[in-house]
């Protein structure tokens, strides 16, 4: 098996271009950043959309780029870090256009390689792994049929106990990045995420002050309402297909009486669930599927489905307090996130070199970056007034 994975490896790398350069030639070797930027701080605003970005925001982005810098040596592979805020609106995100302005830097690690003019190592292209650290950061996955441009609602990733059981891979890789004694981590709060549908897998640190998170569950009630509303949209979206998509007549008539009927049994539906919760709108909501549908007539029940019970998926919102605050100067919370595979510590002789490069950045994000600083100089100043940003030099964990 090994040498057949080595030959096509050969044939792989036989059809790329002749200045791309074997991962073997830089694995494991300290290739650092393309620059090392030092950057002192904004100058002037910025606006992106509906969002206006203050000086002492921007000036935020380059605080985190230069702790990257500082706390990280790119191992491996070869690093670059930029400084971001929110996406900007196009017609694919608009259900984001309610979140909170975020802003920081990331670092772009770049696992490909080629020989630039002068013979020094560049990027192959722009695909690679993150480090990212932003304040006021968009966290988890939309759930995207009760989210619109006025509520954006989310849940966060995560094994589900069906997908643990008898699966040595998921609990060697959950036991792997638990980090509950971590001597800086554990004071704060911390998930790793498996891959979901618009993200890749990361370790995840949330710095909030006093850690409040910065969302809250809904109720079962605030959930039955938005479905409502989805199956209104639903039935407006049908509607105008009925008559945008067939000519006068039979056709027609019969596409609206299929909308007509889809939505009076999806209202049953939802009377139904009135009827059966009533009492306990309060109550907190998860339900059985990280993306839900609006096709309610579907399932016996809008939280447990048809008795699947095996998934727990609760489903959150940004605290609006903590979303009104984030357009002033000081962030409500620092989300720290990091790209990271299970089975990223298998033996590199395996010829995995990215997941020995990712190695590196893992263990020195554990072990040089100082999380305590960070949550100081936002949430308890005084404690590191007049204090520069130190990445710590290293830990037995």
């Amino acid at each position: 098996m090994r040498n057949t994975i080595f030959i096509l490896f050969q044939l792989v790398s036989m059809q790329l271009p002749a200045q791309w350069v074997q991962r073997s030639e830089y694995f494991n070797k300290p290739l650092g950043w393309i620059k090392v930027y030092n950057w002192k701080g904004a100058t002037k605003p910025l606006q992106i959309d509906h969002r206006n970005y203050s000086i002492a925001q921007l000036s935020v982005c380059d605080s985190f780029a230069n702790w990257i810098q500082l706390s990280y040596l790119p191992t491996g592979a070869l690093g670059d870090v930029r400084k971001a805020a929110s996406d900007k609106l196009t017609n694919y995100n608009q259900n984001t256009k309610s979140l909170p302005q975020s802003y920081g830097a990331y670092a772009k690690i770049y696992l490909d390689l080629k020989k630039g003019p002068d013979g020094k190592l560049v990027p192959y292209d722009n695909t690679g792994y993150q480090w990212n650290i932003m304040a006021n950061a968009k966290l988890g996955d939309c759930i995207n049929v009760i989210s619109t441009p006025e509520q954006y609602y989310f849940f966060i990733p995560r094994y589900s106990d069906a997908e643990l059981a008898g699966n040595e891979f998921a609990i060697a890789a959950q036991k792997k990045l638990d980090l509950s004694q971590h001597p800086m981590i554990k004071k704060y709060t911390w998930y790793f995420q498996p891959k979901g549908i618009l993200t890749d897998s990361r370790m995840v640190v949330l710095l909030c002050r006093n850690n409040e998170l910065p969302y809250v569950q809904i109720t079962k009630g605030e959930y039955i309402e938005q479905m409502s509303a989805a199956v209104e949209r639903k039935f407006n979206s049908e509607k105008e297909y009925a008559l945008k998509g067939w000519p006068e007549g039979n056709a027609r008539n019969v596409a609206l009486k299929a909308a007509d009927e889809n939505y009076r049994k999806r209202t049953a539906m939802l009377n139904k669930q009135r009827e059966k919760y009533k009492d306990r709108m309060q109550e907190k909501a998860s339900v059985f599927t990280e993306q839900p549908s609006e096709l309610v007539e579907q399932y016996e029940d809008l939280f447990e489905g048809n008795n699947q019970r095996d998934r727990v998926v609760p489903v959150y919102k940004f605290d609006p307090v903590k979303v009104a605050l984030c357009q002033k100067d000081q962030p409500q919370w620092i989300a720290i996130f990091w790209y990271i595979v299970p089975g990223y510590d298998q033996d590199p002789s395996n010829n995995n070199y990215e997941y020995a490069a990712v190695k590196v950045m893992h263990e020195s994000i554990l072990q040089h970056f100082n999380f305590d600083y960070a949550y100081n100089f936002f949430f308890d100043p005084e404690k590191v007034k007049g204090q520069a940003y130190k990445p710590l030099p290293g830990s037995k964990y």
